[in-house]
């Protein structure tokens, strides 16, 4: 392995501005930017748990525990207030944080010391990782818990004991009570740990089965250590057979599955940079694989077996097995999501800057300059499609916000033609390194603009409407909601208390069209929020909501009527 050479002292400070740039827009967005539903939901959860309600058993929930009762502190520090949702933004902020600080160790450890702040710069403006990083959302943690795994893992180098693996595995279980998506990342980590069986050392194929057989074992004890402790505490409230049929056997069961291609197709268009790297190195990583032998990758050289070379190597292929199984496991997991691959994000992007590291090799032996001015011309190009194809979407488009802006439209245009002209110059003059960063820089702009445009969506009507709400619905009302969320801090009218496609597939026909409705008679709510998700429910329910409510400002909030 070479010595990388992607960063240097006069770049340093140029990736660190970058970096702090995208912080700084994530932390500015705390407080105003709007508010997604998800996030609303798991509000709501937390709510209930800060108020004594046990998950699965009180109140219908299909992820796992761990967000609830990581933010119940700040529930019990500032009470039911919105302001709970503002701290566990910059609680999220900060695990983020802790997670691009473990990727760039971790891209140290794979690439060499001069990759991490490229690595950590590229992973920064990701669109999926600005819009997800700061959010209240489970898949927070369970990133960062499974990196950390990962780092363990692959630092450990020559010194993985039994303690070690187990380790690995107990973060892994952690990941899994956050958010079941976990299982995926956490496959590709254990076939990774048992691929690195031997590591580089000559063992024949009998003891490295064995060995990684030994080390599978481990990993899933450690998992199951920490579901065992989660499910002696809910058995502690006789919830354990609740915890385990919601968190497993109702996502099992689940027929909704989601567009793969309308999720994936704006990451890659956004954040295609890091795509292109990503997909280059695990292609030739592979390719290598498929012609010399997996084995052979893992080997030893004249360093000998237990090198700071030879544990690098077996620490790349290790990131490229988790980021494969991840990729393969596309086509066959139900929801994928954003969230999906932002548990992954990081791995993608410490591969991205290994790729980015060797171009930036070949340079310094020998400047490119038509290909450089080809490919840079060809990312110019292809960006002016993009915007002007959601210029002419207008508010239907990937940027409602930001096409608002005065004088943008030609702005947008301007920066994209400069930044070619000084690949050209750069080039041109034989400043390969810097050419390059514009070149990616390109690659990304798309992806920058949407940044800034999730930055400029503001939660001002949505902040407005849920203090509205509050002021109508006193702290004790119950509420009955589809899927608003606007009345997160009150308490819920029926079990399933949040109502849209996905819950209304698990509940049963009769609990929907029968029980529901006897429970409502019995245990009239004060107030109803009246979205097309409550619409969508049984005709009897619905009529029996018509005839005893009456809408009232602000929308969409019914209350029950003054005769009733």
């Amino acid at each position: 392995m070479t010595e990388p050479a992607c960063e240097t002292g006069r770049t340093r400070w140029l990736y660190l501005a970058v970096i702090g740039l995208g912080v700084m827009l994530m932390a500015g967005s705390i407080p105003r930017r709007g508010i997604d539903p998800d996030e609303l939901e798991h509000l709501h959860a937390g709510f209930c748990v800060w108020r004594g309600d046990v998950p699965y058993r009180d109140f219908f929930e299909h992820h796992g525990p761990g967000l609830y009762y990581l933010i119940w502190p700040v529930f019990k520090g500032l009470g039911p207030e919105l302001t709970v949702l503002w701290v566990s933004r910059g609680v999220m902020l900060c695990l983020s944080l802790a997670a691009l600080y473990l990727t760039y160790r971790l891209s140290c450890h794979v690439g060499g010391e001069r990759c991490g702040l490229p690595t950590v710069a590229g992973l920064v403006w990701m669109t999926i990782f600005q819009a997800k990083g700061m959010e209240l959302r489970p898949d927070v943690p369970a990133m960062l818990c499974l990196l950390s795994a990962l780092t363990w893992l692959c630092q450990a180098g020559d010194r993985r004991t039994p303690r070690a693996y187990l380790s690995v595995g107990f973060l892994c279980g952690l990941a899994l009570l956050f958010t079941q998506k976990s299982l995926i990342p956490m496959a590709g980590i254990g076939l990774a740990a048992c691929a690195g069986a031997g590591d580089g050392r000559t063992v024949t194929p009998t003891v490295r089965v064995r060995k990684a057989i030994s080390i599978a074992a481990l990993l899933g004890a450690g998992a199951a250590c920490a579901w065992g402790l989660a499910t002696a505490g809910f058995a502690c409230a006789g919830a354990a057979g609740d915890f385990w049929y919601s968190t497993w056997y109702q996502l099992w069961i689940w027929p909704v599955h989601s567009s793969r291609w309308d999720y994936l197709r704006p990451t890659l268009a956004a954040d295609l940079t890091i795509w292109a790297l990503a997909l280059s190195e695990c292609g030739g990583v592979i390719s290598n694989w498929l012609t010399r032998g997996f084995r052979s990758r893992l080997t030893p050289g004249a360093d000998g077996p237990t090198s700071d070379r030879t544990l690098h190597v077996v620490s790349h292929q290790q990131v490229v097995i988790a980021v494969s199984v991840c990729l393969a496991s596309i086509p066959f997991v139900k929801a994928t999501y954003p969230q999906f691959y932002f548990l992954w994000l990081p791995l993608l992007a410490i591969l991205a800057g290994s790729r980015y590291e060797a171009l930036l090799s070949k340079l310094k032996q020998r400047n490119r300059v038509v290909p450089m001015v080809a490919l840079a011309l060809g990312l110019a190009v292809l960006q002016t499609a993009l915007w002007t194809r959601t210029r002419a979407l207008g508010a239907d488009g990937a940027l409602p916000h930001f096409i608002q802006i005065p004088g943008v439209a030609w702005a947008v245009l301007l920066v994209i033609g400069v930044t070619f002209g000084a690949v050209v110059m750069l080039a041109w003059n034989h400043r390969g390194e810097y050419a390059l960063f514009a070149i990616c820089g390109l690659g990304m702009a798309y992806g920058v603009l949407r940044d800034f445009d999730m930055a400029l969506w503001s939660n001002r009507s949505q902040v407005a409407a849920i203090q509205a709400i509050q002021q109508q619905v006193s702290p004790q009302e119950r509420v009955f909601d589809g899927f608003t969320g606007l009345a997160a801090l009150r308490p819920h009218a029926w079990y399933y208390w949040w109502i849209n496609e996905y819950s209304l597939a698990l509940i049963p026909p009769k609990t929907r069209e029968q029980r529901l409705l006897e429970h409502l008679q019995q245990n009239p709510p004060a107030a109803l929020l009246f979205d097309r998700h409550l619409e969508s429910l049984p005709g009897p329910v619905v009529d029996w909501l018509h005839e005893h409510y009456a809408p009232v400002d602000p929308i969409p909030l019914w209350k029950l009527k003054a005769n009733r």
